[in-house]
């Protein structure tokens, strides 16, 4: 197990920023426990990803988040590096 997370880059924070935005446009807005019980992940986990926090999103976390809230994973991820570049 490494010792020191990875930091989170631009692109890192654009994609968690994408997801959050869908998340905010869900009536009612879905609470993190329930978002965590949706991708099987624990719900301080969820609010260290839309926080920025700790260790950064796994392809298995982002993939999960996105299909949640709707969105297509390649699209998200096309426009996120759009968005960063």
């Amino acid at each position: 197990m490494a010792t020191n997370g990875r930091e989170w880059t631009e692109l890192d924070r654009e994609l968690m920023r994408l997801i959050g935005k869908a998340w905010d446009g869900r009536d009612p807005r879905p609470s993190n426990r329930a978002v965590a019980k949706a991708i099987g992940v624990t719900h301080p986990r969820v609010a260290d990803l839309m926080a920025g926090l700790h260790g950064t999103p796994t392809v298995d976390e982002y993939c999960n988040l996105c299909i949640l809230f709707g969105l297509d994973p390649g699209r998200t991820l096309n426009e996120a590096l759009r968005a960063v570049s």
